[in-house]
């Protein structure tokens, strides 16, 4: 009874641990679900490439310890079995113990069943006999009455008594016989009496010996009920230990499964990790580069800037300067047009001067009026040398008048030549 209630104890511990185990099953498939999802959400994030470098390697560490948690839940999971297989060795050990018991408690039995029927036909046979004996007694006690009757009958004849009692001889005769008669009868009833004695006490004997035959078949009967029972508990009991070694093995199966899929994450986290690592690297050189571009910029930005102010500033001297070669140059070429209208009135003069006769007499016009005269064919025709004069002194004084930055020209001196 104590083995059954300890056998019952651990298949309901059993049960609680399988119930147990297949939540924590659920429980650890969620959190997988969960892991990657989140996983797939830091590398799909904008974030910068360090903090996911760092949320990556947070993960990994969870679920490098989830990882050695899962080995030992599982190392426990096969020392667990070890055990259960040993018990369920032990438990077969048990039942076959029980199961040869079982065979011996029914070959017992059938030998039991054959004495107590051998014993039935030994009494039956027994009671026979004695029926038979007392039978036999009681029709030898009748034959031998009749004998003794007939033998005095015999005697009456042969001695020729008359049947009437009154005489004595009879008397004594008859007393005689019945003396005789009573003593046989006597020692034929102890000898009868005795015999029944030892019929009833051997009918007595096997009396008990059947209840106590009965007795050890009953309880014979009740040790095979029992193991009866037992055997089917135990049958019962080792089903249920391979149900639960099933049940275990698929559990062990999925966890191993399960193991294997922690492994598949680890190892795409660790790729994902590595390639991370190596963008990372390869940021940091990008971004290194690049900030080195962006000093090199920086630099030709300020370089830029400053010629660009340079340049403004020689830009805004050199409109300074153009504004005031544009002012000079106006300048001038208004004192070109006065010049060369001068310069024709020279030559007009000059002309007039040295052809007295051929000009006619005209009023000599104030300087900067014009003097309509009549070119002859001649002064066309030939022009004199002594005429390129005023023009070569004209030239030589620009350069004069775009030196001058205040934009004075030498008026005044030309106006003394003439």
């Amino acid at each position: 009874m104590d083995q059954l209630s300890s056998i019952t104890s651990t298949i309901s511990h059993l049960e609680m641990t399988r119930e147990q185990q297949e939540e924590e099953d659920r429980i650890i498939a969620k959190l997988v679900k969960k892991e990657t999802r989140e996983i797939m959400i830091i590398t799909e994030s904008h974030r910068p490439a360090e903090e996911r470098l760092k949320l990556i390697q947070q993960k990994y560490l969870e679920l490098y310890q989830q990882n050695k948690r899962m080995e030992r839940e599982s190392l426990k999971l096969l020392k667990r079995q070890d055990a259960e297989k040993k018990e369920k060795e032990a438990m077969k050990a048990d039942l076959h113990k029980v199961n040869i018991q079982k065979q011996k408690v029914e070959n017992i039995c059938r030998e039991l069943q054959k004495e107590n029927k051998r014993i039935k036909d030994k009494c039956e046979a027994i009671i026979q006999s004695q029926q038979q004996q007392r039978e036999e007694l009681s029709t030898k006690f009748v034959s031998t009455i009749s004998e003794i009757r007939s033998e005095i009958t015999q005697v009456k004849t042969v001695v020729g008594i008359p049947d009437s009692p009154e005489t004595t001889d009879s008397i004594s005769i008859a007393s005689v016989y019945d003396s005789a008669i009573k003593d046989k009868l006597l020692n034929f009833f102890s000898q009868w009496s005795a015999r029944e004695k030892q019929f009833e006490a051997v009918i007595k004997t096997n009396e008990m010996e059947m209840r106590l035959l009965e007795s050890r078949l009953e309880s014979q009967r009740q040790m095979t009920n029992q193991e009866a029972e037992r055997v089917l508990g135990l049958r019962s009991q080792v089903a249920s230990f391979l149900s639960t070694e099933r049940d275990l093995r698929r559990q062990l199966q999925i966890y191993v499964d399960k193991f294997r899929q922690v492994e598949e994450t680890l190892n795409k986290s660790n790729e994902l990790f590595s390639t991370f690592r190596i963008e990372m690297e390869a940021m940091t050189m990008k971004t290194k580069r690049l900030e080195t571009d962006n000093v090199n910029l920086k630099a030709r930005l300020e370089a830029i800037n400053n010629s660009m102010i340079q340049i403004a500033q020689e830009r805004n001297k050199t409109r300074k300067i153009i504004d005031a070669a544009r002012f000079g140059k106006e300048k001038l070429e208004g004192l070109c047009r006065a010049l060369q209208a001068e310069r024709n009135e020279l030559r007009k003069r000059l002309l007039v001067y040295e052809n007295p006769v051929s000009v006619p007499m005209t009023k000599v016009p104030a300087p900067g009026q014009s003097i309509v005269t009549e070119k002859t064919s001649e002064d066309e025709s030939e022009p004199l040398p002594q005429q390129q004069q005023p023009v070569i002194a004209s030239t030589q004084q620009q350069p004069t008048a775009m030196s001058n930055k205040n934009g004075k020209t030498p008026v005044g001196n030309s106006g003394g030549k003439k």
